[in-house]
């Protein structure tokens, strides 16, 4: 199934997950958040777990995908970590090939959902390049665009 992905907080937080561009580029996309909370945005796909369980578990190796056809930058929609461009700035989460396909490095496609520490009743997902040393996935906003980042505090929660 799809599920979508909206903040704890609703109100000026923003709405559902969406795709987004940034610094002005039609392409790469990038996953971005919806300003208005009444937008729920675009779902989302877990794989590489057994679905047969009917739950998406937490703390395991999961590709996300956006669910929506390949876009007009003709690329999958699968969510891959990239490299921060300097060591002030934050690396955004952006979309790519599905991570089996490309021969692109496949730890850069892995994100695991995770309780949050606070006491919101909601989950994180994290960003795990070797399985266990996780990164939190917050989001940032730069150019009033707002894009979902790696180490970002506080983290992007969902109930």
């Amino acid at each position: 199934g799809s599920y979508y992905v909206l903040p704890v907080i609703r109100g000026p937080e923003g709405g559902g997950l969406t795709l987004t561009t940034r610094n002005g580029n039609q392409c790469p996309l990038f996953i971005g958040q919806e300003r208005s909370e009444v937008e729920r945005g675009i779902p989302v796909k877990f794989s590489n777990w057994r679905s047969r369980v009917g739950f998406v578990p937490e703390s395991e190796n999961l590709n996300i995908k956006m669910d929506i056809e390949p876009t007009f930058c003709a690329q999958s929609t699968y969510w891959w970590a990239t490299t921060a461009p300097s060591p002030w700035r934050s690396a955004f989460i952006a979309v790519g090939p599905k991570p089996e396909a490309g021969g692109e490095d496949s730890s850069r496609s892995f994100f695991q959902i995770k309780k949050t520490e606070a006491k919101l009743n909601a989950y994180k997902f994290v960003f795990c390049r070797d399985g266990n040393d996780c990164i939190d996935v917050g989001k940032n906003e730069e150019g009033g665009v707002r894009g979902l980042v790696l180490g970002s505090t506080p983290p992007f929660a969902t109930p």
